[in-house]
């Protein structure tokens, strides 16, 4: 059987103060000290019915409380019978810090609170009206316990407030990575839908007679979902699970670019200390990658001045980011290139309007600008 861990220390407490008890019967009962010995043996049965019902019922509060009193008043008469002799009080000064183990701090408090009362009621009736003869009686004796007494209920609470805390961080770090796994299945989902319908659209245009190669249909659709996967890559290397280093995504990005159209990319990046949500990191990874793959596509290898700079900047509370190519070779009308019915561009403008931003394309000499401002 699978213990949790208060049944692991329940049952702990349980198989230790049985097997005191049960030492102290059978040594009682070996010295002649009969009452002593009948006594604990009554407290052994007790003890033995109440755990029973616990493996049967699951009710910890009854087995913890039929314990508590079963040990107090067990070891109170067993107090009496020794004439409160000195040793007789250690296991009555160590119950409640079992309690503090077992029961909710305020519980805890009032019941060794109460303990310790009726160890003083005993006591002071022994003294007072039995006259008995104890060196527990003695002046230094008495301060010794009350110090012990209020030591264990200090510690005791201080124990129970660190445990609750803990237990607070444990519940808030639970709840946390059951919100980041819903999370993570809503951004697979919504990531898979958006292939999907990326998908869609190529059938529809591969309908209409708009269709590129094969190859180059299966190239792209493969960046695109490889650019997808970067992000929760960076997000499984990341120390910090809800935002995604840009500069360093961004240039995983390129050189698999480039490793996937087997040529150099003339790139430079500049998108320092720019974190984003994942959310946004995969969105700004699919503009980048239909505008690179864009670039490539429209100019040869061998063009002599292509460059393209990648400029994101962060400015609270918004995010800016740019891409710069130049070196085309033929002019670009940046209107006829916004409207633009292809695929990748659809997909740009589809990224950008899910970033709470507008694409602005400018078409300078040899030269194309597209500027998305969008909220961090």
């Amino acid at each position: 059987m699978s213990l949790n861990r208060r049944d692991r220390m329940l049952y702990g407490i349980t198989i230790a103060s049985v097997g005191v008890i049960l030492l102290g019967s059978v040594t009682d009962r070996l010295t002649g000290r009969f009452p002593q010995a009948v006594v604990q043996a009554i407290m052994f049965g007790v003890a033995i019915v109440l755990f029973l019902d616990y493996r049967r019922r699951r009710n910890a509060t009854v087995f913890a409380y039929g314990g508590i009193v079963t040990a107090s008043l067990g070891y109170m008469l067993l107090l009496y019978l020794d004439r409160f002799v000195l040793h007789s009080y250690l296991i009555l000064m160590i119950i409640p810090l079992v309690i503090f183990f077992i029961l909710p701090l305020r519980q805890a408090l009032t019941v060794s609170v109460i303990h310790y009362l009726m160890v003083a009621l005993i006591s002071w009736y022994g003294y007072a009206v039995l006259h008995f003869d104890s060196a527990m009686f003695d002046k230094d004796a008495i301060q010794v316990y009350t110090f012990g007494a209020i030591f264990i209920l200090a510690f005791g609470t201080f124990y129970q407030l660190a445990i609750e805390e803990s237990y607070r961080q444990l519940q808030h770090a639970n709840a946390q990575k059951a919100l980041l796994l819903r999370e993570i299945h809503h951004r697979i989902k919504n990531n898979l839908n958006k292939m999907s319908s990326a998908l869609g659209l190529q059938i529809l245009r591969v309908r209409q007679g708009h269709s590129a190669s094969p190859e180059e249909i299966l190239t792209a659709n493969k960046l695109r979902i490889e650019a997808m996967s970067l992000v929760h890559e960076a997000l499984y290397h990341s120390e910090d699970i809800a935002r995604v280093d840009m500069a360093a995504y961004a240039r995983k990005l390129l050189d698999l670019i480039a490793r996937t159209h087997e040529r150099p990319l003339p790139v430079h990046l500049d998108a320092a200390a720019v974190t984003l949500p994942p959310d946004k990191a995969l969105r700004v990874g699919t503009i980048l990658n239909e505008l690179i793959t864009n670039t490539l596509k429209h100019t040869p290898a061998d063009t002599p001045d292509l460059h393209i700079d990648i400029t994101l900047t962060s400015e609270e509370p918004s995010c800016r980011l740019i891409y710069t190519q130049t070196g085309h070779p033929d002019p670009v009308d940046a209107a006829s290139l916004t409207r633009a019915k292809g695929l990748g561009m659809m997909l740009i403008r589809l990224s950008a309007e899910e970033l709470g931003g507008k694409l602005v394309i400018v078409s300078e000499k040899h030269s194309l600008i597209f500027t998305i401002l969008f909220p961090c």
